[in-house]
């Protein structure tokens, strides 16, 4: 009995050592999980999946990649060097590789909150993007937090994709 009890804290440690660092989606659909790697190195964000391996972006310090429930469509919050966090999209083409694709709405999303605020755009300071969560396949939810005449602004919003 004391055996088992030495022996059992050692099976519930080796329990998680055979991960490979796979990323899954978290799918529970029918269809098999979509699975991949990311490494970022030097400022550049690898994927490796069933495709193979490429360089998806290369301008930042860090990464954080979420995908889609279906795994169509990449979030990428990214850390620039200006230490300015933004979120990129991309969309996963015919030949099965991630392309980055600007949603419409995004491009004019800072002007919208600002304005709704009582501020224009360019007096926003500190302004980062930070990603939530999917709100199924072609919906996101951002968190937008900057600050302008000593006042916080702080607003989840969302975007659909095309």
């Amino acid at each position: 009995m004391n055996r088992f009890l030495l022996i059992l804290p050692l099976f519930i440690l080796l329990q998680g050592c055979g991960m490979d660092g796979d990323i899954t989606n978290g799918t529970t659909s029918a269809e098999a999980p979509i699975s991949f790697v990311s490494e970022v190195r030097d400022g550049e964000l690898y994927i490796e999946d069933e495709k193979g391996r490429y360089r998806l972006a290369d301008d930042a310090l860090d990464y954080r990649v979420v995908l889609s429930p279906n795994g169509s469509w990449m979030a990428v919050e990214t850390m620039l060097l200006s230490n300015l966090t933004v979120v990129r999209f991309y969309k996963k083409g015919s030949d099965g590789r991630y392309r980055h694709k600007e949603p419409p709405d995004l491009s004019n999303i800072w002007e919208r909150a600002a304005e709704e605020m009582g501020f224009d755009a360019d007096d926003l300071r500190y302004p980062r993007v930070k990603f939530l969560h999917w709100e199924g396949e072609k919906r996101a939810s951002l968190n937008l937090s900057a600050t302008a005449a000593e006042k916080r602004i702080d607003r989840n919003v969302t975007v659909t994709l095309p």
